[in-house]
């Protein structure tokens, strides 16, 4: 398997058309939609025709988040709207096997999205945003070093600047 870059728990791998189905059923579930700002329901099959259309452009980069241990397709975690003249991104991402929720993966992905935006891409800085309520993606965020700029509207927006 051709793993983009490894952390200490989970591994990235380029997101496949595969892949769709098992994301599908995790877009159905109640408890990891929540907070992903989704109320229809997800086919394999549309769920395929939004990762075509977002493997193919230019301005994303879509990875899979796989555990280290069992090799087991958790999550994603991806890039989007890259501005490469003002070298920002925005980063999205969701755990979607609840049995692994709560044990770091989701900061260890988004420590190793970063790195591959400052490190392969040269962009300077990530944002994100969240629903007030969604607790666990705020602590992820700030341990991964990413800081509130602001409130608005039942969302937190967060920041993290390359100091390189």
């Amino acid at each position: 398997m051709n793993y983009l870059l490894a952390g200490v728990q989970v591994k990235l791998r380029p997101t496949k058309i595969t892949d769709a189905e098992k994301s599908a059923r995790w877009l159905n579930d109640l408890g990891v939609k929540k907070f992903l700002g989704m109320t229809s329901p997800v086919t394999k099959e549309s769920r395929e025709k939004f990762l075509i259309k977002r493997l193919r452009s230019q301005n994303e980069k879509n990875f899979s988040i796989i555990e280290i241990d069992s090799g087991e397709y958790v999550g994603n975690v991806y890039l989007y709207n890259i501005d490469f003249n003002k070298k920002k991104a925005e980063v999205g991402i969701f755990i979607g096997e609840k049995n692994v929720w709560g044990k770091g993966y989701g900061t260890d992905a988004i420590e190793i999205i970063k790195k591959y935006a400052f490190d392969k891409l040269g962009l300077c800085k990530l944002y994100l945003s969240t629903y007030v309520e969604n607790i666990a993606a705020i602590k992820c965020y700030q341990k991964a070093g990413f800081k509130e700029k602001e409130e608005k509207d039942n969302l937190l927006f967060f920041e993290f600047e390359n100091e390189r």
